[in-house]
């Protein structure tokens, strides 16, 4: 169970530093759904609010950059899932 966390911890870290480094690969599939998998997933709350908000500056960098028509998607994912405001505020202090 642990080693588990460990390893989506990891993909979802290395998830967002491709974000931030703004280096969106073709398809968005190997980025976002290890940030998506550690918000249902992660414990420590400190963590997840900051997965969510490399979720949101990837969504923001892919509707930027217009290359990505599936995250309609997502988008609806977000507004379902009550994503907290403290996402948002985490991307804009990164």
């Amino acid at each position: 169970m642990i080693v588990a966390l460990f390893a989506c911890r990891t993909q979802a870290t290395l998830a967002g530093a491709v974000t931030m480094l703004k280096c969106l690969p073709e398809k968005l599939n190997p980025v976002i759904k290890p940030l998506m998998e550690s918000i249902k997933k992660e414990e420590n709350e400190q963590l997840q609010v900051c997965f969510e908000g490399f979720c949101v500056w990837c969504l923001t960098l892919g509707v930027y950059i217009c290359l990505y028509p599936a995250l309609r998607d997502v988008c609806s994912w977000f507004i379902a899932s009550s994503v907290s405001v403290a996402a948002a505020t985490a991307v804009l202090m990164l």
